[in-house]
């Protein structure tokens, strides 16, 4: 959006000290972020008005033509080949050094002294796009500017008025703030900023007349909750006085005559639009405002041809549509150059729908961008009284010939705010005096009552549309106003203690570090429900589960009991992708007991109780991954400092779905923290995982209770170790535990024992299994000699073929 300079000083009177630069950088750092401060006058640098004394042939051109150009203080001969420069002519001049494009196309070129077929030329004489002059400047045949105003010598920039400072404004940092799309919420902003008094708008009360019957019918009240409108008579349809038509092009906005700039004047003043329709063309002098019929067409000003929907909001008479509501006006009620009589239009269109219909006809306009901002209502009167007072400035014929018409379907309110002082120093972080939060506030149009400790804020209507509603957005306005960079910085006043250690975050997220950083887990996330079909499958009673009053449907009756209720259901669903799969899940499950936390302690009502676990599932296929798993198991429960142990557990409570042969339980002191087995073979089938799968389960709050917090440290051997590794082969009921303790009661310097593969195979027996383990011997006081070694290795083979009947391969 861009902001002319100019135009701001029609409301202050700016200080002579203040550079256009530290204004941009105030409204930064306050208000709105200032993309470009561009200075007019730097484009038009080494260019004047030329007046063209002399035109003769040039000897070796047939196009070219030699021209003596007074410039001021002399006469410069300049080539030129403009087919339309005539001898008295006021042309642009650009002299040497001056930056131009050629034919208005490519890089910009810096002029010099040269010469042309053999003539020396000192300048050059422009057309309007070889300099970057508006449209309005161009020549018809596309010769050079004829511009007809101006002195010989005088500058470009300072004869045309394109001596402004445009300050280019980033349009996402207003979206919030419609009554910053317009030159007037600026200057408010840049008063309140630097302590300026906004001087008063000029606005006539409108005189009502009678000659006219206008009426207003608004059907659509949805999508328009106010319409005002009135007929204005005794126009003349001429061109704008030079000021205005400088302001609007200054923006970047073509002037079209006086009636239709006012109303785009008025727009980028205040950010509210309107529309003239020629009254001409409005049959019965009637409005009506509706809904679009599905498949309606309606031909906009730029003469385009629009399919409506029965979503979007059409300004009709009594036959017709006549405009395309808070947008585009239509063709066929468009202000010509012998409209003498219009009918003006102010209304408040729903900011949703302009928005969409501006969407599906791929037609933003600059109304469109305003009004989908959310307007306030009473800037539509404001609007209506500033259009026709400038009317009646340019065209003193001019006057109401109609009632004003008001259809107002969305009356405001006054919004009241408490601003305490305290909560506003406690935000701030530093105190700001009372008389510099009202001054500060009042600047901005708020209107204040003091109560002592607080203020009693009133909000004004241009700020009311989703922007100031609560406390904090009134501490946000006096601090940015105050300026942030004037804020002095503090150490942080709180109390900086430490927060207590919450040792059941600190576990589920090591939980996390381990199991999906350093072991390449998978976390998977569950509905806490299951259904019929799940438990039926997994050998699960429903009379055991919470049934849910309000289920979405069968698969989601019943409150999970277990995660594997849910958890091994997410085998098949990975399966068609990878061979390998490694999850996990840390959630609750809930039980039919009485819990802790009471529902309605007057009635002694309480929650069931919810327990929490972390189980996990492996697949790899065409292999038995249990050792796997008990390795993954180790890692986390040492990462955590957990000490444990496995051992064969109790086949009385096995879980349904799991292989009694193959199942561990994973003790820490006398408490079972949760068991680790493989799942059994009907299940796996059911779940397409024939080559079986592993499972695990950690009770979570058991796992917190004997977590470790505290690093154990061991020192390195001092002196070397002596391995040996064994392998044997034992009854298939022989349990690894017992065979360890026995292996390592045997001597002192054994210090570790470990399993590495398990073996089962026909070819050693049917009720056999093979097991190949390493022993460790280590002393810490010498390093072993052989004999003692081998004397340890001989007591270890009596041991287990004594105790085990094992044979030693």
């Amino acid at each position: 959006m861009k902001i002319s300079l100019n135009w701001l000083k029609q409301y202050l009177d700016l200080p002579k000290s203040l550079s256009p630069e530290e204004l941009a950088l105030k409204l930064t750092m306050s208000t709105v972020e200032v993309e470009e401060v561009i200075d007019q006058r730097e484009k038009y640098e080494k260019m004047i008005v030329g007046e063209i004394t002399d035109i003769i042939d040039h000897p070796d051109a047939d196009r070219l033509k030699v021209c003596k150009v007074k410039d001021g203080s002399g006469s410069r001969q300049v080539v030129c080949g403009g087919n339309n420069i005539y001898q008295g002519m006021k042309c642009v001049l650009a002299l040497p050094g001056a930056k131009v494009r050629w034919h208005g196309e490519g890089e910009e070129i810096t002029l010099g002294k040269t010469k042309i077929r053999g003539i020396e030329s000192d300048g050059m004489i422009c057309a309007a796009d070889e300099v970057g002059l508006p449209f309005e400047y161009r020549s018809p045949a596309g010769g050079v500017v004829d511009l007809q105003t101006g002195k010989a010598g005088q500058d470009l920039a300072q004869a045309l008025g394109l001596d402004d400072v445009i300050i280019d404004i980033d349009n996402k940092s207003v979206t919030h703030r419609p009554d910053l799309w317009g030159h007037y919420g600026i200057a408010r902003e840049i008063a309140a900023i630097f302590g300026l008094k906004l001087k008063p708008l000029e606005l006539e009360e409108i005189k009502e007349g009678d000659e006219v019957k206008l009426k207003i019918k608004v059907e659509d009240k949805e999508n328009c909750s106010r319409y005002m409108g009135l007929v204005m008579t005794g126009l003349k349809v001429e061109p704008s006085p030079d000021w205005l038509k400088k302001l609007l092009v200054s923006v970047g906005v073509r002037p079209i005559n006086n009636l239709v700039d006012i109303t785009n004047y008025v727009m980028l003043e205040f950010g509210r639009p309107s529309h003239a329709f020629d009254r001409r063309e409005v049959n019965g002098d009637t409005i009506i405002v509706r809904r679009a019929a599905s498949g309606e067409k309606f031909t906009t000003l730029d003469g385009v041809a629009r399919e409506m929907t029965d979503k979007m909001t059409l300004v009709c008479d009594k036959e017709r549509a006549i405009d395309l509501a808070g947008i585009m006006g239509g063709e066929n009620s468009e202000i010509k150059d012998d409209t003498t009589e219009i009918i003006l239009e102010l209304a408040n269109f729903n900011a949703t729908n302009i928005r969409r219909t501006a969407g599906a006809l791929n037609l933003r306009t600059e109304a469109a961008v305003r009004f989908e901002k959310s307007l306030a209502p009473s800037l539509a009167e404001l609007g209506l009284k500033r259009i026709v007072t400038l009317i009646k400035q340019l065209v003193p014929s001019a006057e109401v010939a109609s009632k004003l018409i008001d259809e107002d379907y969305e009356k405001e309110e006054k919004r009241l705010i408490d601003l305490d002082l305290e909560f506003l120093n406690k935000k701030i972080g530093q105190e700001i005096p009372k008389k510099e939060v009202v001054r500060i506030l009042e600047n901005l149009e708020f209107e204040i009552k003091d109560n002592k400790e607080s203020l009693e804020v009133k909000v004004p209507d241009f700020r009311s549309t989703k922007d100031i509603s609560i406390p904090e957005d009134l501490v946000e306005e006096v601090a940015r106003i105050y300026g942030y960079d004037n804020l002095t910085p503090q150490m942080p006043l709180v109390n900086m203690t430490p927060p207590e250690d919450n040792k059941a975050l600190r576990v589920k997220k090591d939980l996390h570090d381990v199991l999906s950083l350093a072991l390449g887990s998978t976390e998977t996330y569950n509905y806490s429900f299951t259904g019929q079909k799940n438990l039926d499958l997994l050998g699960l009673k429903s009379e055991d589960h919470l049934e849910l009053k309000n289920y979405f449907s069968e698969e989601q009756k019943y409150l999970r009991l277990s995660l594997f209720e849910n958890l091994l259901f997410n085998l098949p669903l990975n399966l068609r992708f990878y061979d390998q799969i490694n999850l996990y899940e840390l959630g609750r499950v809930y039980t039919q007991a009485q819990g802790e936390y009471p529902t309605d302690p007057g009635k002694k009502s309480y929650l069931n109780r919810q327990e929490r676990f972390v189980c996990g599932v492996y697949f790899y296929k065409n292999q038995q991954p249990f050792l796997k798993v008990k390795g993954l198991l180790e890692t986390v429960l040492a990462y955590l400092g957990v000490d444990y142990q496995f051992q064969l557990g109790s086949k009385k409570d096995l879980p349904t779905f799991v292989d009694p042969e193959r199942y561990l339980e994973i003790k820490a002191g006398e408490s079972v923290l949760g068991w680790l087995a493989q799942l059994n073979k009907r299940v796996g089938e059911d779940l397409e995982a024939e080559s079986g799968a592993c499972l695990w389960q950690l009770n979570f709050e058991l796992l917190v209770k004997h977590a470790q917090d505290k690093i154990k440290y061991q020192p390195l051997p001092k002196y070397p170790g002596m391995n040996y590794d064994f392998s044997i082969v034992v009854d298939y009921q022989a349990a690894w535990s017992e065979i360890r303790s026995e292996v390592m009661a045997i001597s002192d310097i054994i210090n570790r024992v470990e399993l590495f593969d398990i073996f089962e195979d026909k070819k050693i027996g049917q009720d056999k299994k093979s097991l190949a383990f390493h022993v460790e011997l280590l002393a810490e006081d010498k390093t072993l000699t052989s004999q003692e070694g081998e004397a340890v290795e001989k007591k270890i083979r009596e041991v287990l073929q004594s105790k085990f009947k094992a044979e030693i391969r």
